[in-house]
């Protein structure tokens, strides 16, 4: 009998992208702690592949998420299948290789709409889609994935900032439009540098990854399963107290404006 955190509670996951990614490590530790798991998909050639490597989903379904007749249909699935979600988990990431090389303003608005639709509209969309149909619990919790490119310049992350910066607005926003409404709490998780297949496509990621533990507080690497247990812990009993946070999940490299290495080679070049 699993008596977890999250006992009892029916939970939708969108953004498992194979066993690596955030994702699936969030939808790994939704089910350790007693949950049942949806999850939906970007594309129907990942369903099957998805299915075999996570045999505890409940269901999954695929869902486009710039196309709104298909959240539409996952709205009306869920209705059908479960009734109520108790938590929704939006790890969604999507910017043309190219344009992550690319100074901001040489994208072409096409490119930047097309990234800002799948990474981060699709969150208060599909929010106000499941809420419509019936399908948001009273006192749900809302999460999504973000980054510190939504409050800082990053380089060689130029589309995904805009992203990320609305990403954050809308759970801001949501937070208290939501509260008063349905008791809804919404969550931001920054999570640090971790090796993903979409953190791949960003331009110097593996030096970034290298030089990681040695720039965060921790001195350790940052891995799937660190910011899988924010995710349960903001779904759980344990932050009722909280909403409209934006959670840094980086093992303390937000707190620190240099480096030890850097604050070194600095008091040195200064003898």
């Amino acid at each position: 009998m699993n008596n977890g955190l999250l006992k009892d509670k029916v939970a939708l996951v969108l953004g498992i992208a194979n066993e690596r990614s955030i994702g699936s490590a969030i939808a790994q530790a939704f089910a350790r702690e007693g949950a049942r798991v949806i999850a939906a998909v970007q594309t129907p050639e990942l369903v099957d592949r998805v299915k075999k490597s996570h045999p505890f989903l409940e269901a999954l379904w695929s869902c486009d998420v710039s196309i709104s007749d298909q959240i539409e249909a996952l709205a009306s699935n869920l209705a059908l299948t479960v009734g109520k979600v108790n938590i929704v988990v939006h790890s969604l990431a999507f910017a043309q290789r190219e344009s992550l090389k690319m100074p901001l303003h040489e994208i072409s608005a096409e490119v930047l709409l097309e990234a800002l639709n799948i990474s981060a509209v699709s969150f208060p969309v599909l929010t106000g889609e499941l809420l419509r149909q019936g399908v948001l619990s009273e006192g749900c919790v809302l999460e999504t994935l973000t980054y510190a490119g939504g409050e800082r310049y990053v380089p060689g992350y130029a589309p995904m900032g805009i992203c990320k910066a609305a990403l954050n607005a809308s759970v801001w926003t949501m937070a208290n439009e939501l509260g008063p409404l349905i008791g809804a709490r919404v969550y931001g998780i920054a999570a640090g540098p971790i090796s993903t297949m979409s953190a791949r496509a960003v331009p110097n990621f593996p030096a970034l990854l290298k030089m990681f533990p040695s720039l965060c507080a921790l001195r350790q690497e940052l891995k799937p399963e660190h910011v899988a247990n924010v995710t349960v812990m903001l779904a759980s009993y344990l932050s009722e107290g909280m909403t409209g946070n934006i959670i840094d999940a980086d093992m303390g490299l937000s707190t620190r404006l240099v480096s030890d290495s850097s604050q070194a080679a600095e008091a040195k070049s200064s003898e």
